[in-house]
């Protein structure tokens, strides 16, 4: 998920370490509407949804079995005095893991502490995160509190220091290239700086990858990622969805969907929308373009045609860097 969407049951996780701040954010959850059933359950009282999204304020329309669980489960042994930990660690085979481990265990004191103290600090909620108690369109999530008078001083102060932006467009090479399929179901050429992707897929199931390598990039100021691709042929005029993804070297990813169109030649993919939070943003060197087809998690985008060729003309990462 995006860096701008938060989950009621990441929160009950630390419910152990931060209780002040979890019980006051999931209090929140449950003013901004977060217990309400979305359109096709109404009356349905299931508990908070899947997440909320903090930038554009709202909920998730999916209730999921395992977010549920891990909710009930953090919130019973926070206030039954660690009943889950100590029913788990029963286990003769927890307890043989734990015991195997032991050597290896590190404790530090003093963070037990410094966790206290963290949680004791006033919160404070200010600008788009704060919200009016009374407000009655908290419950489908529209931000209604105005920031207060220092807010509104200290935004009019970075609105006259502001520094220039300049736009920086890292070109992704597309020469280093190669697919996860035999020669029968992908097949790329190469020409004029440009790469053709013939596909013709079997079957629904898997996915087929196409992976170009590039020097390290640092995209921790990324605003877009850009594609430029054509569709010269399809099986059926609505191809679906193609999955892209950006990689660093310890493979972790951020990745988007794009609908693919014949009657469009450029993607636009704002960073905001690049879904994942573990990535090393300061070297990223791998881009994927994947024609998956069958529906991974709780989505149904997924490549509908399956046979065609793409034609990819260009990959850019698109910078914004503030010059003083």
């Amino acid at each position: 998920m995006p860096e701008r969407v938060v989950s009621p049951y990441s929160v009950a996780l630390v419910l152990e370490y931060y209780p002040q701040h979890a019980t006051r954010n999931l209090r929140e959850m449950v003013r901004f509407g977060g217990t309400i059933a979305p359109q096709g359950y109404e009356g349905k009282q299931w508990g908070l949804r899947d997440s909320y999204d903090m930038e554009y304020g709202i909920w998730d329309q999916r209730y999921l079995s395992l977010d549920q669980s891990m909710l009930f489960l953090s919130l019973a042994n926070y206030l039954h005095d660690q009943v889950v930990r100590k029913t788990y660690t029963k286990d003769p085979l927890i307890a043989k893991g734990l015991e195997l481990i032991e050597p290896y265990r590190k404790r530090d004191p003093s963070l037990i502490e410094l966790w206290r103290e963290r949680d004791d600090e006033l919160i404070q909620l200010t600008g788009v995160h704060a919200y009016a108690a009374d407000a009655p369109e908290c419950a489908t999530g529209t931000i209604t509190a105005d920031a207060n008078a220092d807010d509104e001083a200290l935004q009019a102060s970075d609105t006259d220091e502001r520094s220039t932006e300049s736009v920086v467009v890292d070109e992704i090479p597309l020469d280093r290239n190669s697919i996860n399929e035999n020669g029968q179901q992908f097949q790329v050429s190469g020409t004029s700086g440009a790469v053709f992707t013939a596909f013709n897929k079997r079957n629904r199931e898997g996915e087929l990858l196409h992976i170009f390598r590039f020097s390290p990039k640092d995209i921790s100021s990324l605003d877009r990622l850009e594609l430029d691709i054509e569709v010269l042929a399809a099986n059926q005029r609505d191809l679906g969805y193609m999955r892209v993804f950006l990689e660093d070297r310890f493979q972790q990813k951020r990745y988007a969907y794009v609908k693919l169109d014949k009657n469009v030649h450029t993607y636009s993919i704002p960073a905001r929308d690049l879904a994942g939070i573990l990535l090393d943003e300061s070297a990223v060197q791998v881009l994927v373009l994947s024609l998956h087809y069958s529906p991974w998690y709780h989505t149904s985008k997924r490549m509908l045609a399956t046979r065609g060729i793409l034609k990819i003309n260009a990959a850019r990462l698109i910078s914004s860097k503030s010059v003083d």
